[in-house]
Parts: structure tokens; C-alpha cells; sequence
């Protein structure tokens, strides 16, 4: 099950990869604009560059709660709740193309602190 969560994490921070591809104008397949919330803050090119690297922060974020799970880390769990109230205010700064983030953030913080309360991490 270690693994499996580990695996979850590591994709959840896999998919931030496309906000930096996205800021960056690094491929065809991912939008590129510089507003924020929904439209209405434009941070100009080397802002949205800049929030396109805190995109990135948020990916390694979720890769390093991983990497401490996978190896049996108990600091995986600080990581992990850090990464995931990181990445949802991001998301929300993103919305509406971030929604599922939203989603997916919200269920795993609820997992992890119902498992730190019920003791089942």
C-alpha cells in the first residue's frame, strides 16, 4: 500500500509539470496565457514564468513526499501535507483550468489527516 500512495504522489506532482511546459510556452499541447484566477490578474511573461517555476517547487514537492514513502520516511507525511496545501493554493490561483488539482488536493489532504487521526499512517 506504501507504494501505491508513494506512486500517487509521484504522479500528482508529475502533473504540475504542465503549469511550468504551459508559462514556459515549452510545448504545442499546453496553453499558454499570463492571467491568473480565472482571468483576472495578468501577471505579464515574467510573472506567469515565475508562477510557472512555483509550479514546478510544487512538483518536486510531491516527488520528495514520494521518495520519503517509498523509503520509509516518517518525515513522508510533513512532506506530503506541506505539498498538497502548496499545491492547492496554486490551483486555486489557476482556476478554472486547475479544478481537478482542486479536487485532488482537497481528497488527499482529507486522506492524510483522517489517517493521521484514525492511526493508520
Amino acid at each position: 500500500m506504501r507504494f501505491v500512495l508513494a506512486l500517487f504522489l509521484f504522479a500528482h506532482g508529475f502533473a504540475h509539470l504542465p503549469g511550468l511546459a504551459g508559462a514556459w510556452r515549452l510545448g504545442t499541447g499546453v496553453p499558454h496565457k499570463t492571467t491568473l484566477l480565472g482571468g483576472r490578474l495578468d501577471l505579464g511573461e515574467g510573472g506567469i514564468r515565475a508562477f510557472g517555476v512555483v509550479w514546478l517547487l510544487g512538483a518536486l514537492a510531491f516527488i520528495a513526499a514520494a521518495a520519503a514513502l517509498a523509503l520509509g520516511q516518517p518525515l513522508w507525511t510533513t512532506l506530503a501535507l506541506a505539498a498538497a496545501v502548496f499545491s492547492l493554493a496554486i490551483s486555486v490561483l489557476a482556476l478554472p483550468d486547475a479544478v481537478v488539482g482542486v479536487w485532488v488536493n482537497v481528497a488527499l489532504l482529507a486522506l492524510l489527516l483522517a489517517g493521521a487521526r484514525l492511526g493508520w499512517l
